[in-house]
């Protein structure tokens, strides 16, 4: 008799357990959700299961107690879906305690992404002041020696900061004795002053201050005085060409330059830079002969220039230390 109670007693605690249990996920599964929230579930659930068992004398090992955890298994195992293996999608966090570390009244879930949390790289940067910079333009004097019968010599220097701006000031020399291509006159222009102002932005700004690629502007001016000899005119009409020399012109001339440069470390703080230039006149002064062929610092009338420099570079202490931290940090980073 008492057999035959504890039958009747586990086949009703099955048939409630599976009611109970699908109330709960009514269509056998636990949606869409996270593996861990699906285990918390489950465990809640069985653990109400082992409380009823218990509770009505049910041996785990016995034949009622395995038909109700294959009960609870059937009803409360998520079905797999190819979400449930993707790892890139944003998964259940749950949290016991609160910022002050003291534990909460009861779990809170949110969803948070893999990876969410991305490290920042730190950008390297130069102190304000990095250093001075004195180069000497040499380029004509090569040039000279292929032919070119004009010539500008300038000192420079400018002031970098960050090693990323280049405020620059140029000063020099410039004079010329040509007789230029179907020209009617020879043009002796004497050593004249001319000086430029402008900046450079470099865009190599993190890397050694020996090495840059820049673009920058330049704003030229130049007082010179010349000669325009052997002026040739022919007559058609007479059959005659009469010559004269016009003696001391003197001319202002205010011009703009647009530039781009590369410069490249030789050794330690000695660099080479090539320098293209295109330039126009923004102001001359009327001397009633027409615009001077050739204007010291800016050249003859072609629109483009071109410049070599030989530079050395003077860095701020705080300069090299800073270059030398950030090798160090990035050698510990490739390690």
């Amino acid at each position: 008799m008492v057999t035959k109670i504890r039958h009747i007693v586990a086949i009703l605690l099955i048939a409630t357990t599976t009611i109970a249990l699908r109330s709960q996920n009514p269509e056998g599964e636990i949606a869409s959700g996270d593996s861990i929230v699906q285990n918390e579930m489950n465990d809640s659930n069985v653990m109400n299961v082992m409380n009823v068992m218990n509770d009505n004398n049910v041996s785990n090992d016995s034949i009622v107690g395995d038909s109700v955890k294959a009960v609870a298994k059937r009803v409360l195992t998520p079905k797999s879906t190819p979400v449930d293996v993707d790892d890139q999608r944003q998964r259940p966090v749950m949290h016991y305690f609160d910022k002050h570390g003291d534990p909460l009244d009861e779990p809170v879930m949110f969803l948070s992404s893999l990876d969410t949390v991305v490290k920042k790289e730190k950008k390297f940067y130069y102190p304000i002041y990095s250093g001075v910079n004195i180069g000497a333009n040499f380029g004509d004097l090569i040039f000279k020696i292929f032919g070119q019968d004009y010539s500008s010599y300038d000192v420079w220097a400018n002031v970098s900061i960050r090693n990323q701006f280049f405020p620059t000031l140029e000063c020099g020399i410039g004079f010329a004795n040509s007789t230029p291509d179907h020209g009617n006159f020879t043009y002796r222009c004497k050593p004249s002053f001319y000086a430029k102002i402008g900046a450079d932005y470099n865009f190599f700004m993190r890397s050694d201050p020996g090495y840059q690629f820049h673009l920058g502007f330049r704003v030229g001016f130049a007082h010179s005085r010349y000669d325009l000899k052997n002026v040739t005119i022919n007559s058609d009409y007479w059959g005659e060409s009469q010559d004269f020399t016009i003696s001391d012109i003197g001319t202002t001339c205010v011009y703009g330059e647009i530039l781009a440069g590369l410069q490249v470390k030789i050794v330690k703080n000695f660099s080479l830079g090539w320098t293209a230039r295109m330039h126009f006149r923004l102001h001359e002064t009327e001397t009633g002969y027409g615009k001077a062929w050739y204007v010291p610092g800016y050249g003859g009338n072609g629109a483009f220039g071109f410049s070599m420099s030989a530079i050395w570079s003077i860095p701020s202490k705080q300069a090299k230390e800073a270059y030398q931290r950030a090798q160090e940090e990035k050698k510990l980073k490739n390690k």
